[in-house]
């Protein structure tokens, strides 16, 4: 789980500028 929250963190920032799926 630690690990999904670390990657949904990092794709944030990305997803703002990439939206890609969860």
């Amino acid at each position: 789980m630690k690990k999904v929250q670390a990657i949904v963190k990092l794709q944030i920032p990305a997803g703002k500028a990439n939206p890609s799926p969860p």
